[in-house]
Order: C-alpha cells, then sequence, then structure tokens
C-alpha cells in the first residue's frame, strides 16, 4: 500500500488535509504564500490526525537571496511548530531534475544545518515514511 499525498499550498486546502487521518503527508504547504503554511491551528489537526508536513529541500536548492532566506525561515518556523505540536515532518529533495536529487546523507546534514536536531532529522529522512507504511499495513 502506498502514501496518501495533498498537494497544498491554498490555506484550505492544507487545513482539509491535516484533519483527514486519511492523509500521509501533505505536501509543499507554502507553495505560493509567503508563511510557512502552517499556523498552530494546523498543527494541532497534523498531530492529532497523524499527518506528516513536508520539508522539501527544493525551494532551497533552487533559489537565491531572500527567497533563499524565506524558504529556510518557512522550514526552522514549522520544526519549531512540530517540536510544540507533536507532529512529524518528512523530507524531500523536491528535485526537478537529476541534477538536485540528494542522498539520504546531504539531506539528513542539510536539516542539520537548518536546526534538526540528529534524532529529528533521521525521523524526516528516514523514520516517518516507515512509520507511515507500517501503519498503512494494520
Amino acid at each position: 500500500m502506498g502514501y496518501v499525498i495533498v498537494h497544498g499550498g491554498d490555506y484550505d486546502i492544507n487545513r482539509l488535509a491535516v484533519s483527514s487521518s486519511r492523509v500521509d503527508i501533505l505536501a509543499h504547504p507554502d507553495l505560493g504564500r509567503k508563511d510557512s503554511g502552517i499556523d498552530a491551528v494546523l498543527a494541532r489537526k497534523a498531530a492529532e490526525n497523524n499527518v506528516a508536513i513536508e520539508v522539501n529541500l527544493g525551494s532551497i536548492i533552487r533559489s537565491r537571496g531572500v527567497s533563499r532566506v524565506n524558504a529556510l525561515k518557512n522550514i526552522r518556523r514549522n520544526l519549531m511548530l512540530s517540536r510544540k505540536y507533536k507532529f512529524e515532518l518528512v523530507a524531500a529533495s523536491g528535485a526537478k531534475s537529476r541534477l538536485e536529487l540528494r542522498d539520504a546523507n546531504g539531506v539528513f546534514e542539510l536539516l542539520r544545518v537548518i536546526g534538526f536536531s540528529e534524532e529529528e532529522a533521521l525521523s524526516a529522512v528516514h523514520g516517518v515514511a516507515y512509520k507511515i507504511l507500517n501503519r498503512r499495513r494494520e
């Protein structure tokens, strides 16, 4: 069995996604937004319904200047919310070409530089995906 992933960005779509226990991952919650796409209300709902929030590293890899600063700020905001409300984060390369792909070690190290603890980075790279698959098998 696979994953149910909702492509977010719009606040209402983000809200609907985290409100459903049938959704596994909310991808791109900040797409087209200046903020992180997640607030306290959505964070609580994500935790209640076991919906993981994607950390899309493509937004850092492809951007420069102010755009990169905003992408980092949004990731850190969602990291802070995940610590407070106990929802999980899952890392994705967001690669649009093979040149943008990163191996698991590279993703892990990038998450550590952003501010993830070792445990949080390991969970985002490996742990959350395995948990979702195991939950789906039950």
